[in-house]
C-alpha cells in the first residue's frame, strides 16, 4: 500500500518539474539572462511609467538605530563582500560598505541578517530604509550626507577663510578648528602630510577646490585633482565627525599619476613631492581648460604660485687675481625664467653628523640667505679649459604665494649629512624689493609668513627624523604645529626661529590688478 503511494507522489512531483523545465525550455534566452537594471536608470524608468518616484518617507522609524560614531567616510569605497566599487552603500549603524540595495545583494543581506535597516547611498548621499525599499527624508540626517560629498556655497566658503568655526568630535565632543586637523600617518607619510598641510591653507587653492562645480563640469577630468579636491573639502568640513582625515585615496592617485614614485610606505623628499606635485596639477588644470580658454590664460596654479626671474649669464676667461686683473667677457645672455619655487642655499661650514643642542646651533637671517637674487652675486662654474660661467639672477615678478626650498640636507662622497642653521626669519612684512626689478616692487614686494614645514631629528626615518608643519591660523591669529594628527598651538617665537626646510609667504596685495 505504501509502495503505491509512495509511486503515485514521485509521479506528480515528476510531472511538475517536467512542467517547470518545459517553461524555463520555452523562455525566450535574452530575458533569461537579462542583466540587472542599476539602481538609478531603475528610478528613472519607474518615475516614467508610474509618473511618480519610487516611494520616500519622512517618518522613518528606524532613525534611532543610527550610530555616527561608527561611521567613517574616509574608507576605500569598495563593497566589503564583493570587493566592487560601484553602487556602494554605507551601513549607517555599523559604518559597513556593501554593494546594491536591490533584493539579494549584500546591503539587502546585511540588513534582514542585522536588523540594520538604514543606508546612505555614497554616491547620491540618499538617505534608504533597504528592507521595505524607501527614501528617508529628513533633516537631520543632512550632516549625514554632507559627510558623504561635503559641498560649499560661495558665502561658506567665504565664511570659512574669513571667520573662526569650531567642529565637535563626535566621540568626546572635543573642539576643533574647522580647517585646521591632522592627517593620518599611514606608513613613512609624514613628508606627504607636511607639504600636504601647506598647500591645503593656501586661500585661493581653498576657494578653487571647495567649489564643487568647478571640475565637476569639465569634460576632461583628472583623478588626482579629483582626489585632491575631495581632501581640501573633507579637511574643511565643519561636520567631521572625528576631527581628522585620511589622505589615502589622494595618495593612492599620485602613485598612479607617478607610476610609483610617492607610496605608502615609500619616504620621499617633501621638496621634491611638491614640486612634483604642482607640476602635476598645473598640467591636469591647463588639460581641462584647453578646450574652453586661450592657451595663454594662466591656471590656477600659475596665478598663486608663478614667478619670474631675469638670468644674466657671462662667458668670460679666468683671471688669476679676478681684484687686479679684468676679465673679458666673451658672450652675455638675458633670459627670463618662470618659476614655482626659489632654492635658498645654506652655508656649507656648518655640517654637522651629530646632534646639537638649539642654543649652540648657528643662525642665519633669512634676508642675508636671499642675496643671491641681488642681482650682483655671481655664481660661477668652470666651463674647462681658459673659461668660466658666471651666472646673476634678479626677481623681475613676485608671485602671489612664494615658496621657498631651503637646502639643509647635503651629499659628500657618498656620505648624507645636514646642516643645521637655524634660520631667522620675520613673521610679517619680508621686504624683498632689493632683490626684484622696480617694477615688480612697484606691485607690492612685502610677504607674511603662512606655513613652515620643518625638519627634526636624524636624516632620515630610520634615524627618528620627521617632518612637521607650523601652519599659521588667520582666522583666529595664532600658530599651530601639525605633526601627523596632532595639532597644537605652538609659540610664534619657535617659528621664527627654526630648522626650516619649505617656507610659503603670502604677499601683500597692494594694488587692485592683483586683487
Amino acid at each position: 500500500m505504501k509502495t503505491k503511494i509512495g509511486n503515485k507522489c514521485n509521479r506528480k512531483w515528476s510531472f511538475f518539474f517536467f512542467q517547470v523545465r518545459k517553461l524555463r525550455t520555452d523562455m525566450p534566452k535574452d530575458k533569461e539572462k537579462k542583466p540587472r537594471e542599476p539602481t538609478a536608470v531603475a528610478n528613472k524608468r519607474l518615475k516614467q511609467e508610474v509618473g511618480h518616484s519610487v516611494k520616500e518617507r519622512t517618518d522613518c522609524p528606524y532613525l534611532s538605530t543610527i550610530s555616527r560614531g561608527f561611521l567613517n567616510f574616509d574608507n576605500e569605497r569598495k563593497c566589503s563582500v564583493t570587493l566592487v566599487t560601484n553602487n556602494i552603500y554605507m551601513c549607517l549603524v555599523c559604518g559597513e560598505l556593501f554593494h546594491g540595495r536591490g533584493l539579494g545583494t549584500p546591503a539587502h543581506t546585511h540588513s534582514l541578517g542585522t536588523e540594520h535597516y538604514v543606508f546612505v547611498d555614497t554616491g547620491t548621499g540618499q538617505v534608504w530604509c533597504i528592507p521595505d525599499m524607501y527614501e528617508v527624508r529628513d533633516d537631520s540626517l543632512s550632516d549625514i550626507v554632507h559627510n558623504v560629498d561635503p559641498c560649499y556655497s560661495d558665502k561658506q566658503i567665504t565664511d570659512l577663510l574669513t571667520k573662526p568655526s569650531t567642529g565637535y568630535r563626535i566621540t568626546d565632543r572635543s573642539e576643533f578648528s574647522v580647517g585646521y586637523v591632522g592627517l593620518n600617518n599611514l606608513k613613512q607619510t609624514d613628508p606627504y602630510n607636511a607639504s600636504l598641510q601647506m598647500l591645503l591653507h593656501v586661500s585661493p587653492l581653498v576657494k578653487h577646490f571647495l567649489q564643487h562645480f568647478v571640475y565637476q563640469k569639465e569634460s576632461k577630468r583628472s583623478h588626482l585633482r579629483d582626489s585632491l579636491g575631495e581632501l581640501y573639502r573633507k579637511i574643511w568640513n565643519p561636520f567631521n565627525y572625528v576631527g581628522q582625515v585620511s589622505p589615502r585615496s589622494f595618495i593612492q592617485e599620485l602613485e598612479s599619476a607617478t607610476a610609483g614614485q610617492f607610496a605608502v610606505g615609500k619616504w620621499e623628499d617633501p621638496q621634491v613631492f611638491l614640486h612634483r606635485l604642482l607640476t602635476l596639477l598645473n598640467m591636469a588644470e591647463r588639460k581641462a581648460r584647453k578646450s574652453k580658454v586661450n592657451k595663454n590664460t594662466k591656471t590656477i596654479i600659475e596665478e598663486v604660485f608663478q614667478g619670474e626671474m631675469s638670468v644674466t649669464t657671462r662667458t668670460h676667461n679666468v683671471v688669476d687675481n679676478p681684484e687686479t686683473e679684468q676679465r673679458e667677457v666673451l658672450e652675455e645672455k638675458v633670459s627670463t625664467v618662470p618659476f614655482f619655487t626659489l632654492p635658498i642655499e645654506l652655508p656649507k661650514s656648518v655640517l654637522s653628523q651629530s646632534e646639537e643642542s638649539r642654543n649652540s646651533l648657528p643662525q642665519e637671517h633669512l634676508q642675508v640667505l636671499f642675496e643671491k637674487y641681488n642681482g650682483v652675486k655671481e655664481r660661477t662654474k668652470g666651463l674647462g679649459g681658459n673659461k668660466a660661467e658666471s651666472s646673476t639672477y634678479k626677481i623681475v615678478k613676485l608671485p602671489r604665494y612664494l615658496i621657498l626650498f631651503f637646502d639643509r640636507f647635503k651629499k659628500d662622497f657618498g656620505t648624507m649629512s645636514k646642516i643645521r642653521t637655524l634660520v631667522n626669519t620675520p613673521l610679517t612684512n619680508l621686504d624683498l624689493s632689493e632683490f626684484c626689478t622696480p617694477e615688480a616692487a612697484a606691485t607690492g614686494a612685502k610677504y607674511d609668513l603662512c606655513s613652515v614645514v620643518v625638519h627634526e631629528g636624524g636624516l632620515g626615518s630610520s634615524e627618528g627624523g620627521f617632518f612637521k608643519t607650523y601652519q599659521h591660523c588667520k582666522q583666529r591669529s595664532y600658530w599651530l604645529e601639525m605633526e601627523d594628527l596632532r595639532v597644537t598651538k605652538i609659540d610664534p617665537i619657535d617659528v621664527s626661529v627654526c630648522q626650516a626646510y619649505i617656507q610659503v609667504w603670502e604677499r601683500k596685495i597692494t594694488t587692485e590688478e592683483d586683487s
